[in-house]
């Protein structure tokens, strides 16, 4: 899916061939380092060779010349072409601020590190020259399809990264880069399946010639690279571009440390602003948090995991008690506990989402910090005999305070000239007295500009005002004190009252509003807006982890019905229900988005109740073996392939392990670290402490070879005076546990372990 934005525009009119570097020394040295392999005996070649066109294609400031010519020398090309290559090298050597020069500035691992005498490294090796051989001079289609058919198959010790690398530095007009700084820019601009998977590279080049031919008039991929001629200030991004038609109801699922609650945040942001999942995936991951931080605090995303003791009560509406002195006491019922029904996420998220019907606009914008906000209840709703009070108010211009029992404050400038007004006719007042604090915010914090929200109950506003005039004594009843007001919003039904504010509102009658916890912009986009009728509309996501864990039916209860597309707000087949704690009207938004993630170790999607599964799209969240990158000698890649495959046929595929377990590993003991305190003891919780199965996972009971690095040492228990009757089952004549040595090994002798798991060879049986 291309979108348009700033960068696009750029790549289109001024991107060319002619911004480039032409004389960079790796697209001079790969084709002739590939030249020199058709004159190499095919059935000599192995890793060593892959290591010298990988050598020549990363930053020579990296790997100096003096080792691209050792990787060189250890190769199995005919001498003359050695010697031709050295020369050539030395000749194309650049010195640049005191270090040497070259296109990429990755870091080289070797693949002869794997083990020489296995015939499949061999083999790949073998292959993968062959093909670049072929596809030097090949037409850029047939060169495309060669190149597919070879790496149709593995090349072991390889991924997408090192793979275009060498292929871009032949050929930089044919195969597009995909190390990470050019994935980033081409996601700018299209849509890409798992760049890093080696498997996915042809059909993702593919997908970049079709868009580079269409739209560019540039040819060499190197364009797609930040560090070469690309400006910085592109990150201004057009608002027709194309968004992604997110599901409303989504569910990540697959086995523990794949990356299902890491993802959500992107959705999350994603879904919000409107903006293309891929043009999100090339944010770094902290400008991502960093914003999904704000939309969570405007209350635009909330995040719940759900667990076996979450309820209907903690998810739509419940009672709660209120003790008297909590802030939404309400002081006017009295007693010392009241039951008050509470919102819980989904219903606060619900009232939050619906859009607001904008019908009287004054073209009033407000200033954050200029004016105060108050919160003001006219008569109790729950009375109907005060049903008046709120229609005459809005009739009359005006708020009519009950409080004051009937006196006229009208020279009471501050509060303990209120309260000995109110003692020269009740001696009986306390300084805490409501009546005390009520008329002193009324007649005397209350100042002309400052805007009054008008509640019904503590969830809803169904008025917003401007005062006027300054306090009035009405008449000696009950609603006798009178501030006049300019009505400047009004709607058909009370807006939920978290459309407006972060927090919930107070049953008391009139107090003063956290301005921080306010949503001004949408406050003055209905203050603001057009006389005519308009919706404001944003999009919410509530982001349930675990959403397996929970108790679907006890927790949705008959909301879930309320879940499908069509049944939303508005929607052809709109319902609504009657809440059985506030006997509100209710339905769910269609603006609202709810992204659950399933983790399969718990449970297998199978399991999930039917009537979730019926309303949720899935989406498998898989390990990815291909993220990971090589810690010295050790290849992460391989490693957790072998262990998953293992473990597929041993338990099942819900059951892997996940490769968040294994990113951001700094050294070997790292590692060790990561097996001991996570990898282990996953194993025996999956296999109940069946550990010949935890041992043929980890590779330590591989019967071709003696082991000399295994990770989970055995021994025979003595079992000299049992009878042998007592003996039937031989697991029982065994302690298992991890290794003494494996737990001391140094770096010299460390990384065998674990090479020992994905290939065990000659080390092995020394």
């Amino acid at each position: 899916m291309i979108y348009k934005n700033e960068y696009f525009k750029w790549l289109q009119n001024e991107a060319s061939d002619d911004n480039l570097v032409k004389d960079e020394p790796s697209f001079l040295m790969l084709p002739e380092a590939v030249k020199a392999y058709r004159s190499a005996p095919e059935d000599s070649l192995d890793m060593e060779d892959l290591d010298v066109l990988y050598s020549l294609t990363v930053g020579i400031w990296k790997i100096s010349v003096k080792k691209k010519k050792s990787f060189i020398d250890k190769s199995h090309l005919p001498i003359s072409e050695k010697d031709r290559l050295k020369k050539l090298l030395e000749e194309l050597a650049i010195t640049e601020k005191g270090e040497k020069y070259g296109l990429f500035g990755s870091g080289f691992v070797s693949f002869a590190s794997f083990r020489k005498d296995e015939n499949t490294f061999r083999e790949s090796a073998k292959r993968f020259i062959s093909m670049c051989c072929d596809v030097l001079d090949m037409e850029e289609n047939d060169a495309l399809d060669r190149a597919e058919n070879a790496l149709a198959t593995p090349i072991h010790g390889m991924r997408a990264g090192s793979v275009s690398q060498i292929l871009f530095c032949m050929r930089p007009t044919v195969f597009p880069n995909m190390n990470s700084e050019a994935v980033k820019a081409c996601k700018k601009v299209i849509e890409l399946d798992h760049p890093g998977r080696l498997v996915n590279y042809i059909a993702n080049a593919r997908k970049i010639k079709a868009m580079r031919d269409e739209h560019f008039s540039f040819r060499n991929y190197l364009m797609f690279d930040h560090h070469h001629g690309l400006p910085d200030n592109l990150d201004k991004i057009d608002p027709k571009k194309t968004i992604p038609d997110w599901n409303l109801n989504q569910i990540l699922y697959g086995p523990p440390g794949t990356g299902k609650t890491y993802q959500t945040a992107q959705m999350a942001v994603s879904i919000c602003d409107n903006l293309a999942m891929a043009e999100v995936e090339a944010m770094d991951r902290s400008e991502v948090m960093d914003r999904y931080r704000v939309l969570e605090d405007d209350s635009r995303i909330s995040f719940v995991t759900f667990h076996q003791s979450f309820s209907y009560e903690e998810f739509v509406e419940g009672l709660r008690p209120v003790a008297r002195g909590h802030k939404d006491f309400d002081d006017e019922a009295g007693g010392n506990v009241q039951y008050q029904i509470v919102d819980g996420v989904f219903k606060t998220m619900c009232n939050a989402a619906n859009p607001i019907k904008q019908v009287s606009g004054k073209n009033y914008n407000v200033v954050p910090g200029k004016v105060r906000l108050w919160k003001m209840s006219l008569g109790n709703t729950a009375r109907s005999e005060e049903a008046y009070l709120y229609n005459d108010c809005i009739e009359n211009g005006c708020v009519l305070l009950g409080y004051g029992q009937g006196l006229d404050y009208s020279n009471c400038a501050d509060r303990d000239s209120i309260k000995a007004k109110l003692q020269s006719k009740t001696s009986d007042i306390s300084k805490y007295d409501f009546n005390i604090t009520e008329m002193d915010l009324f007649k005397n914090r209350m100042s002309v500009g400052d805007l009054v929200f008008v509640s019904q109950g503590n969830r809803k506003i169904r008025a917003i005002g401007k005062i006027t005039g300054e306090y009035e004594f009405k008449a000696p009843e009950e609603y006798g004190q009178k501030r006049d007001v300019e009505w400047l919003y009004v709607p058909e039904e009370p807006i939920p009252a978290e459309s407006l504010f972060k927090k919930s509102i107070s049953q008391l009658t009139l107090y003063e509003l956290d301005q921080k916890a306010t949503r001004w912009t949408v406050l003055n986009e209905l203050l603001a807006g057009p006389a005519e009728s308009h919706d404001v509309t944003q999009n919410y996501v509530l982001v349930i982890d675990e959403i397996n864990r929970g108790n679907i039916s006890k927790i949705f209860g008959e909301l879930i019905t309320l879940l499908e597309a069509d049944k939303r707000a508005d929607a052809e087949n709109a319902l609504r229900v009657k809440l059985p704690y506030s006997q509100e009207e209710f339905a769910v938004p269609s603006n609202l988005y709810l992204i659950g993630t399933m983790n399969t170790a718990d449970r297998s999607i199978a399991l999930m109740d039917t009537a979730l599964r019926r309303r949720f799209s899935f989406k498998e969240i898989m390990p990815d073996p291909e993220l990971l990158e090589a810690l010295d000698d050790v290849d992460l890649t391989f490693l957790l392939q072998a262990i998953n495959d293992r473990i597929e046929v041993l338990y099942d595929r819900d059951h892997t392990i996940g490769h968040a377990s294994f990113m951001n590993i700094a050294s070997l003991d790292g590692l060790r670290q990561v097996f001991l305190e996570k990898i282990i003891p996953l194993l025996q919780e999956y296999f109940y402490g069946d550990w010949e199965k935890v041992c043929v996972v980890l590779g330590c009971a591989d019967t071709r070879s003696v082991n000399k690095y295994p990770i989970i040492e055995k021994q025979n228990l003595n079992t000299a005076g049992i009878p042998e009757h007592l003996l039937d089952d031989f697991s029982t004549n065994r302690r298992y546990g991890i290794s003494g040595n494996f737990l001391t090994a140094m770096d010299d002798s460390l990384p065998q372990y674990f090479i020992n798991i994905y290939s065990p060879g000659e080390t092995n049986s020394q």
